[in-house]
C-alpha cells in the first residue's frame, strides 16, 4: 500500500488570504450597490431647458426601468415604420410610402409643409417627370441613425440623427451639401399597425464642397451670409437655384424654436394639446 502523506495546515498564512478575499467580496457587492445608485439617480435627474433646446438626442425619460417585452415589440414596430417610409421615398416606391403615413399626418422640413399625402404625391407626380421632389433639380439620400423611440399607450414620439445628402449643380460645378439634421415622428397605433401621424427636421449645421475635388466653388459671401447658420448652404443651393427657401425652420441658431418643437412633441405624446398641429 502507498503511504499517504499529510501536510499540516499554516492556518496563520491562511488568515490574510481570507481577509482579502472577503475584503474582495464586500468592495465587489459594494461597486455594485453603488453603480445601481447612480443609475437611479441619474434616471431621476430632471431634463433641463438648455438640454432640450440643444441639438444633441437627449430627453426626458417618459417611463422608468427597463422597458417590457410589449414595450420592445412597440419600439421595434415603430422604428420599422419610420425605415419604410424613409426606403420607400429613396427608392420611389410611393404607395408603400403612402402606406406608412396616417390620412391625417402632416409632413414639415427643410422644402414642405403640408400634408403627408399631398408630401408623397409631390414625389411622386417630380419621379413621373424625371426630377426630384423639391425644387432643385438634385439627388438626394438620407444617412439615418436608428432612433430613439418613447412609447406611451397608443401614440409614440422618436428622434434621430439624419445627414441629408444633396448632389446639385452650383453654376456649372457640381456639389455636394450634406445637411445634419434631426428627424422627429410622431406616430399612432391603429388596429392594423403604427402610423406616422408627423414629420418634422431640426437643422443643426451643412457644409458644402465640390464633387471634383479638382474644381473651385464660386461662392457670393454677402449672399451667404443673409442665411441662416443652421441650414445656410442648402439655402444657398436653393436659391441659386431658382427655388424658394423658408426661414422659420426649427434650428440650433434659434434654441428656443428647438426647445418649442420637442415640447410639443412631448405634450402630444402625454395625450394634451399643444400649439403645433399633429
Amino acid at each position: 500500500m502507498e503511504e499517504v502523506l499529510s501536510t499540516p495546515v499554516d492556518t496563520e498564512k491562511l488568515l490574510p488570504r481570507r481577509r482579502l478575499l472577503r475584503g474582495s467580496v464586500v468592495a465587489l457587492f459594494g461597486s455594485l450597490l453603488a453603480g445601481r445608485a447612480v443609475a437611479a439617480a441619474g434616471k431621476s435627474q430632471p431634463q433641463t431647458e438648455g438640454s432640450m433646446a440643444n441639438g444633441g438626442s437627449q430627453q426626458p425619460p417618459i417611463t422608468r426601468g427597463s422597458p417590457d417585452a410589449a414595450a420592445l415589440l412597440d419600439q421595434f414596430a415603430v422604428t420599422q415604420v419610420i425605415a419604410r417610409e424613409r426606403l420607400s421615398h429613396e427608392a420611389h416606391d410611393y404607395d408603400t410610402e403612402a402606406a406608412c403615413f396616417h390620412p391625417d399626418a402632416i409632413v414639415d422640413v427643410s422644402w414642405y409643409s403640408g400634408s403627408a399625402t399631398q408630401f408623397v404625391d409631390t414625389g411622386r407626380k417630380a419621379a413621373a417627370k424625371g426630377r426630384a421632389s423639391t425644387s432643385l433639380k438634385a439627388t438626394y439620400f438620407d444617412s439615418l441613425s436608428p432612433p430613439v423611440v418613447w412609447v406611451n399607450g397608443n401614440r409614440a414620439i422618436a428622434e434621430a440623427s439624419t445627414a441629408v445628402h444633396s448632389f446639385a449643380l452650383l453654376g456649372d460645378v457640381e456639389v455636394h451639401v450634406t445637411a445634419y439634421t434631426r428627424l422627429l415622428w410622431r406616430v399612432v397605433k391603429q388596429q392594423d399597425g403604427w402610423l406616422i401621424m408627423g414629420l418634422r427636421g431640426l437643422y443643426l449645421r451643412d457644409t458644402m464642397q465640390p464633387v471634383d475635388p479638382t474644381q473651385t466653388i464660386t461662392i457670393d459671401e454677402n449672399k451667404l451670409a443673409a442665411f441662416r447658420p443652421s441650414y445656410r448652404f442648402i439655402s444657398y443651393l436653393t436659391v441659386s437655384n431658382g427655388g424658394p427657401i423658408r426661414n422659420d425652420r426649427a434650428g440650433l441658431d434659434r434654441p428656443e424654436t428647438v426647445l418649442a418643437l420637442r415640447t410639443a412633441d412631448r405634450m402630444w405624446l402625454a395625450g394634451e394639446r399643444d400649439a403645433a398641429a399633429s
